[in-house]
């Protein structure tokens, strides 16, 4: 089996939401594959070489001290990947980039209520010990959760780990094993 399919897979439905944005190829550097857009990265450990360019380092680099050092997120919760896999395959196809999901991580639950826009969606509570002491809420876009949580279950992952820095403006990352991805959070007119 090709190691790299379900990246190339993710990396695609990525490259098809970015109309003009800039875009960063799947490159190798120090070891970890890197791909993504301004509102999605994806760092992960790999055994082969891809597109390694040396003129791209400067800004892989950057990319990593920016978004992958792992004291920026001083709080997580783990979360099962089919669950919630699940709970956003319900996400229609074709959406904007301006819609999003509001997501508040309670102590003993998670609430996600859709933008205006997704009024076809339904507000869900998923209750579940989170082990939080202070509610916290951000806004993503669903589809690139959706994907990410999709390349997760295609790699069999169990468990994730939600990462955030306690700030709705900053990303936030989901992490299982050797794989991190930053998803930039929506910024809301209230936030």
């Amino acid at each position: 089996m090709d190691e790299l399919k379900p990246y190339k897979s993710h990396f695609k439905k990525l490259e098809r939401g970015v109309n003009n944005k800039p875009i960063i190829p799947m490159e190798t550097y120090k070891g970890f594959l890197y791909y993504g857009q301004a509102n999605v990265m994806v760092k992960t450990k790999v055994d082969v070489c891809v597109n390694q360019v040396e003129s791209n380092a400067d800004k892989l680099a950057m990319v990593d001290d920016r978004y992958f050092i792992d004291k920026l997120y001083s709080h997580q919760i783990t979360l099962e990947t089919k669950t919630f896999k699940n709970i956003f395959q319900v996400i229609p196809k074709g959406l904007k980039t301006n819609d999003y999901l509001k997501i508040t991580l309670n102590p003993d639950s998670i609430i996600m209520k859709p933008h205006e826009s997704l009024r076809e969606l339904m507000e869900v509570k998923y209750n579940v010990d989170l082990g939080i002491e202070e509610p916290f809420m951000f806004a993503v876009n669903p589809v690139y959760v959706r994907d990410v949580l999709m390349l997760f279950s295609s790699l069999k992952i169990k468990n994730f780990k939600l990462k955030h820095t306690g700030s709705n403006l900053r990303p936030v990352m989901f992490e299982a094993d050797d794989i991190q991805v930053v998803v930039a959070p929506v910024r809301l007119p209230n936030m």
